[in-house]
């Protein structure tokens, strides 16, 4: 089965709910430049389009239409596993139709889950179906376009989102959890911790996204170790804290780093191996790090920040 005829066996071929990624022009999906910076940085993984669901009457759009499936094609599975990291970590589509070689795979674009104990396995492929048009056409009949448009797929196909493992659910448990091992263990004051946590996120996206680079760095005699490894210090995140500053001409989660108040060099080290993909909770190194700054949204990153500060605002922390 070709790319092309899969879309057609779907009904997507027919409809204006699905949106190409070739249509370059398009402005009515969220997200859909970050689908296209997927596509640019995986140059074996293809994403033909994605399936939009209207959640507002068509006379009266006051709401963005949804994506609800994306349709894409790779060569190898790993490059499956791969391109349906990237796309969890946008986290807004649901479900993830990937045509191989060998058959076509569906995943949930809400569910990302790692085996700590084998790097390239993930056990949350919801349909792993052989290159057999009947059999295809039998296990994706709830993805086809009028199941969508009628609202069957949720009837069906819900119940096996697991909306907990969204990235943005994901990650805000992360700094959760960081929060509360910094005060246990170093006892730290709220704003002193939570200003900590938010310099690197900062950080990290700034590393992700390619505007922190090696070069950079190496301009600056900044070692990258000594920021986002188990060998970070205070001495070397100030380093880099004071270029980025002058840099940007501001400050970002302004942090006192010489002062009475400023985290110690453990502290450091502890949010560096968490941002470094090191499961805080369990103590054991994850082998890799499934979040990717590059593609979680801005305004998603601002939320999950926010409802975490939220949190310690409830529980009288400022």
């Amino acid at each position: 089965m070709e790319l092309q005829q899969l879309v057609d066996e779907l009904g997507y071929a027919t409809t204006q709910s699905y949106v190409r990624l070739a249509n370059t022009h398009s402005t009515i999906m969220e997200g859909f430049s970050l689908y296209q910076t997927i596509q640019a940085t995986l140059p074996d993984s293809y994403i033909d389009g994605v399936y939009l669901f209207n959640t507002s009457p068509e006379d009266n759009a006051i709401l963005p239409a949804k994506p609800v499936v994306i349709v894409a094609e790779v060569k190898r599975t790993e490059d499956a596993r791969l391109l349906h990291q990237k796309l969890w970590n946008i986290g807004n589509a649901p479900f993830i139709i990937i045509l191989l070689p060998s058959g076509v795979r569906v995943y949930s674009g809400f569910n990302y889950i790692v085996d700590t104990t084998n790097a390239t396995y993930t056990d949350d492929v919801l349909y792993h179906i052989p290159k057999q048009a009947n059999l295809i056409r039998e296990y994706l009949a709830d993805f086809q376009a009028s199941s969508i448009d009628t609202g069957q797929i949720w009837e069906h196909q819900g119940y096996k989102l697991d909306y907990d493992s969204r990235v943005d659910r994901q990650l805000l448990a992360n700094l959760r959890e960081l929060d509360k091992q910094l005060s246990m263990l170093y006892s730290l004051d709220p704003y002193v911790r939570h200003a900590l946590i938010g310099k690197y996120v900062y950080l990290r996206y700034l590393k992700d996204r390619g505007i922190l680079t090696p070069e950079w760095l190496a301009t600056r005699n900044i070692e990258s170790e000594s920021i986002f490894s188990s060998n970070a210090t205070r001495l070397g995140l100030k380093q880099l804290v004071d270029a980025l500053e002058e840099r940007f001409n501001g400050k970002v989660f302004p942090l006192d780093l010489e002062g009475p108040d400023a985290p110690p060099d453990a502290a450091i080290k502890l949010v560096a191996r968490a941002f470094g993909g090191e499961q805080i909770r369990t103590g054991q190194l994850a082998l890799f790090d499934p979040y990717d700054f590059r593609f979680i949204p801005v305004a998603m990153l601002a939320s999950i920040y926010e409802q975490f500060l939220e949190d310690r605002r409830k529980k009288g922390a400022y």
